[in-house]
């Protein structure tokens, strides 16, 4: 759309690199966060970050009480983001896969928007905390598809991030699709059909 071309050809002027962390579930999402911000905070340039929350969490204002808090969870966050200062700005326009086809890097654990991201050629890092990996052995996912497929580079402790803000290898880029709903769709019906 064009609102996120606008609202990121504005952000460029201001930042050499836009960062996009796209989020889903609360847990989760909070202690990636916590990861994600000290590496971000000790990344040298000038970049900001777009933080993207599952639009459910945001919009029937979910109170964080799976963390121990009566705060919602995009107070949480916010919390969370605060020491980043003016790098963190808001472009609430748009889906998650429009921002991964915009932005200089995209993070997150297991958003299909990494999938765009990666076939974009887009730096991709997948955050990695030990409550994601945690949730996701849970769930009994044994790999984070983008890693395995060799799409995305790994965060799982504090660190600078520049070692890890690589393209994609072309190789890996052929193995991800763009996610389209109506196809998902479509195959489901024909499943159940």
């Amino acid at each position: 759309p064009e609102a996120v071309l606008v609202g990121m050809k504005e952000l460029k002027t201001r930042f050499d690199q836009v960062f996009v962390y796209g989020g889903g579930g609360g847990k989760h999402t909070t202690e990636e966060l916590k990861l994600l911000v000290p590496s971000l905070q000790k990344t040298p340039g000038n970049w900001c970050l777009i933080p993207r929350f599952h639009p459910n969490l945001i919009k029937n204002k979910k109170i964080a009480e799976e963390i121990g808090d009566k705060r919602t969870f995009e107070e949480v966050w916010n919390e969370i983001l605060f020491p980043l200062g003016n790098r963190v700005v808001r472009l609430d326009v748009g889906i998650g896969d429009d921002m991964a086809v915009v932005c200089d890097a995209y993070f997150s654990s297991l958003g299909s928007s990494m999938n765009t991201a990666i076939f974009c050629g887009k730096l991709t890092i997948a955050v990695l905390p030990k409550a994601t990996m945690e949730e996701m052995y849970e769930a009994k996912l044994d790999v984070i598809p983008a890693v395995y497929l060799g799409g995305a580079q790994t965060l799982t402790e504090v660190q600078d991030l520049r070692p890890l803000l690589v393209s994609p290898p072309e190789e890996s880029r052929k193995k991800f699709k763009p996610l389209d709903a109506n196809l998902a769709v479509r195959e489901i019906e024909k499943l159940l059909g």
